[in-house]
This record gives C-alpha cells, structure tokens and sequence, in this order.
C-alpha cells in the first residue's frame, strides 16, 4: 500500500499483418475473438512513494487535481521536469544525520497511543531552501516521507537519469511515442 507511480511511453502501430499479434498470444492468453494489435505501452519509468515527483506531475500535467487516471505528459513537460531535478540536485549538499527510518507505536500508562520515530545513521540535504521552493514534497495518504533526505536525493537522481535517457532518444523517433502519468495509491 503506498504511492505507486508509472510514466508509459505509448504508440499506435499499423501492422501489415498478424504475425507480431500472433506471437504476442504466445506467451498471453487473450480471450476476445476479434483483437488486434493497434496500440503498444511500455512502462519507462517507476516510483515508489516519491511524493515530490508526484506532486511536481499533479502541479504541471493536472492543474492540481489529483486523480487515480493516467495523465497525458508533453514532451516539453519532460525536459522541465528534467531540469528541475538537475537543478535541485546541483543545489543539494547531503551530510551525515540522523534520519527518520520507521515509527513505533505504544500505548502509554494512560492509555494514549504514542508515536516514536526510530532514528539511524543516514544523510540531509543540509540547506534544502532550493529543493523546497521548487521541487516540494507534499503529505499523502501513505505518501512516505516529506523530509529532504538522501531518499528524496536519490528519487529526484533517479528521474534525472531516467529523463536523461527517455530524451536522448532521436527526437524524431521520440514524437511518434505519447507520454501518460499515473499514480495510484
């Protein structure tokens, strides 16, 4: 249970014949009499409870509006979202701290249930103004942290080089996939 999220690249395809189709029912049964192959989605990116990157989607790609359905995303909005992450990441200096791991929870004498962060060895960003004005975490229904800590450095790592890669393709080649969010939790 948590924030999952998935960016898919998607293509429609005319095939001159069955035979791809063919080979695809192979390996999935694929019950309806009259399917074709038309469409192909590939999941390009995943994430796990990166809540800064999910609210930096909601933010660009939604208006706002948070939602269980996948998002169409441009290109452009790619490449923003790439450079915010280079940008965030050149203005992030971890240091050694201690960092929230997990919680527990007890009752106490008087019966009221208390929360106790259990703390290790682990890494800030030790002035995270930048990372906060222009890549913010936001709280959430099993969300994971908010705090700009080495796994929110490592998520936005992850989507910079993930980016990178999706945009180096050749930019003709590149127009002919679309690009759809979705976050479910």
């Amino acid at each position: 249970m948590g924030l999952d999220m998935s960016l898919y690249a998607c293509r429609s395809m005319v095939f001159e014949n069955d035979s791809i189709f063919d080979e695809i029912k192979k390996f999935i049964t694929i019950p309806f009499p009259n399917a074709t192959l038309n469409n192909i989605q590939v999941e390009v990116m995943s994430w796990r409870k990166a809540n800064a990157i999910h609210n930096w989607f909601i933010n660009n790609c939604t208006n706002g509006v948070e939602w269980c359905y996948p998002t169409q995303v441009f290109i452009g909005q790619l490449v923003k979202l790439r450079d915010i992450c280079k940008e965030v990441l050149d203005h992030s200096e971890l240091v050694p701290a201690k960092i929230i791991d997990s919680y527990t929870y007890q009752l106490s004498p008087s019966g009221v249930l208390v929360e106790k962060a259990n703390m290790v060895d682990g890494y800030v960003i030790l002035d995270p103004t930048f990372a906060r004005k222009h890549l913010p975490t936001i709280d959430g229904f099993f969300f994971g942290s908010t705090d700009y800590n080495q796994w929110y450095y490592e998520y936005v790592k992850y989507t910079y080089d993930g980016l990178n890669i999706i945009l180096s393709i050749d930019p003709v080649e590149l127009r002919n996939w679309n690009f759809l969010y979705e976050a479910v939790w």
